[in-house]
């Protein structure tokens, strides 16, 4: 089963390391977007597991 966790844990890691090399304000702005985005995202996960569709490790 795919963990879901360290999936976006990659994911973050990966977004973060291009996000160094933009200007900072930008940065932050980036990275705010992506934390939110990520938020939203482990929700709706944690939703749909909830449902029964989907089963994370």
């Amino acid at each position: 089963m795919l963990n879901i966790y360290n999936l976006l844990k990659h994911i973050f890691q990966v977004t973060h390391g291009v996000f160094h090399y933009m200007c900072p304000v930008k940065h932050a702005w980036l990275e705010f977007n992506t934390v939110r985005d990520s938020a939203h995202l482990i929700w709706t996960l944690s939703t749909v597991s909830e449902t029964g569709l989907i089963t994370a490790d």
